[in-house]
């Protein structure tokens, strides 16, 4: 990648891109085509610069929404982790609406990192822009579904939003009685490291009553 523009997607600067786009036009093209994995709109995403990101949208949605960092991310799951809603929304807003099931190296969805980090802004955000039934019946290599990642992590509010979400699902017993390669459920998970909250919602408001 340019140097230039490297550093012009660190900082988010627009007009930087802008400045470089008329000197070189195809600057960006010649990522899309280079062997490094790594793009602007992965730099922009993982530091939370939504004005660089909205800009590399409208120029190239396709060819750098979908692709893999070299440590095996898009940029939605660089978004995601650290909890930059906006550039989550914009990603969302311009790009295919398969970003919500887009998997990392690891097979985990943005849902999945969001349930593990706790964002619940970007839970619902996800939940809102995507199919709810597609989103939440991913699982992890592991089978874990995203109860299971909110639990585990002691995600207590990510764990209600995605419980709510769940139960207007026709599978929702099946999602909560899931075990992940462990053999385990998310009661016997919330049982076993003493998260009582998540016990109780499990047994009051779920088919276990």
């Amino acid at each position: 990648m340019d140097q230039r523009l490297l550093e012009a997607a660190i900082m988010g600067d627009v007009v930087a891109l802008d400045d470089l786009l008329k000197e070189d036009p195809h600057v960006l093209r010649r990522v899309s085509l280079s062997s490094r994995a790594e793009t602007p709109l992965h730099v922009a995403s993982l530091a939370g610069h939504v004005g660089f990101v909205r800009k590399i949208m409208e120029l190239l949605v396709s060819s750098f929404a979908q692709e893999l960092s070299k440590d095996g991310f898009a940029p939605i799951h660089l978004a995601t982790a650290p909890g930059h809603l906006e550039v989550v929304r914009e990603l969302l807003n311009k790009g295919d609406s398969d970003l919500c099931l887009l998997k990392d190296k690891a097979g985990r969805t943005p849902l999945h990192h969001a349930a593990t980090k706790g964002r619940i802004h970007i839970i619902e955000e996800l939940l809102l822009k995507c199919p709810h039934q597609k989103a939440m019946e991913q699982v992890t290599p592991n089978g874990e579904t995203v109860l299971h990642l909110a639990v585990k992590n002691s995600q207590f509010e990510a764990f209600k939003v995605l419980f709510e979400a769940s139960e207007k699902l026709e599978d929702h017993e099946e999602r909560v009685n899931a075990k992940d390669e462990e053999g385990k459920t998310v009661l016997e998970i919330a049982n076993a490291t003493n998260q009582v909250q998540v016990s109780i919602s499990l047994i009051c408001c779920s088919s276990f009553c």
